[in-house]
């Protein structure tokens, strides 16, 4: 099992959003320590959230996405999305975005594919396919720059940062370099995440303004290769957490990711090569 902020690093979801949906019933904890009051959620649980995602991202409310996942009818799920909810949904989408015209065809094009989705979610068609090992990143000296950054996209200023200082100090880096960035904010965010960038040197260095140089200890981690985008770290982390949870390991520390190939390095989001780590104990 996991606390809430590890599960909140794992779904996606904010601690405060994860207390709402407690307090809605809509995804409740597994269990809650009497004696502390910690809530602890379960990897079995990640599929319950990808459907909630999906069903809020279709621009349906917390009321009719209980009402749709406690239903296991696919054609009792259509009867609540056209009596209570088709006009809601038509009036989000049109003003929402450009991209979505202004038609009653685009609506029912996303009908269909809720139907869709629906039938696959019943019936666990969609099976997870990231093998997780397990290994140790080995003891190192790193040059790293760690900020609050206004969002996940804005890593690259951290990587630009850090190069144009390894460059002006003439900081030599060691093979296999470890690039590596840590997530360590304690729950999930979408804005003003804590990221900190790590680069494997040779050498020893003085800290300046913005780059500091630390030893790091090794570290024991369960980790999967990601080839691809990242859109795919919901399902990645889902598959991380099943595995964890099943092989008797505990969460030991901030997620990381180490990259093989960037998007520093490559444009084709197909290309990108990822190690997404998490440490265990």
């Amino acid at each position: 099992m996991f606390k809430i902020g590890d599960f909140s690093k794992l779904s996606s979801i904010s601690i405060r959003m994860l207390r709402h949906y407690d307090k809605v019933e809509l995804l409740q904890p597994v269990k809650v320590d009497e004696q502390s009051g910690y809530r602890f959620y379960s990897a079995d649980q990640l599929k319950k959230v990808n459907q909630i995602q999906t069903l809020k991202a279709m621009g349906f409310n917390i009321a009719t996405i209980k009402e749709i996942i406690e239903c296991d009818n696919i054609d009792t799920i259509k009867e609540i999305i056209e009596c209570d909810n088709i006009d809601t949904i038509k009036e989000q989408f049109l003003n929402r975005s450009a991209q979505i015209k202004e038609d009653m065809n685009n609506l029912q094009k996303q009908l269909r594919f809720l139907e869709d989705s629906m039938k696959t979610m019943r019936e666990d068609v969609v099976e997870m396919n990231y093998h997780v090992s397990i290994k140790e990143i080995p003891e190192r000296t790193v040059a790293s720059v760690r900020k609050v950054i206004p969002s996940y996209n804005c890593e690259g200023d951290l990587w630009s940062v850090l190069m144009q200082e390894i460059q002006m100090e003439n900081i030599s880096i060691s093979q296999p370099s470890y690039s590596i960035a840590v997530f360590h904010d304690r729950e999930y965010k979408e804005n003003d995440v804590d990221i900190e960038i790590q680069l494997s040197i040779l050498g020893k260095h003085e800290n300046t303004k913005d780059v500091t140089f630390k030893n790091m200890e090794s570290t024991n981690v369960a980790f999967i290769t990601v080839n691809g985008s990242y859109e795919q770290m919901t399902a990645v982390n889902e598959a991380a957490a099943k595995w964890i949870e099943t092989e008797g390991y505990k969460l030991a520390g901030p997620m990381f990711n180490i990259y093989h190939v960037s998007p520093a390095m490559e444009s084709n989001p197909n290309k990108w090569v990822t190690e997404v780590c998490y440490p265990v104990k």
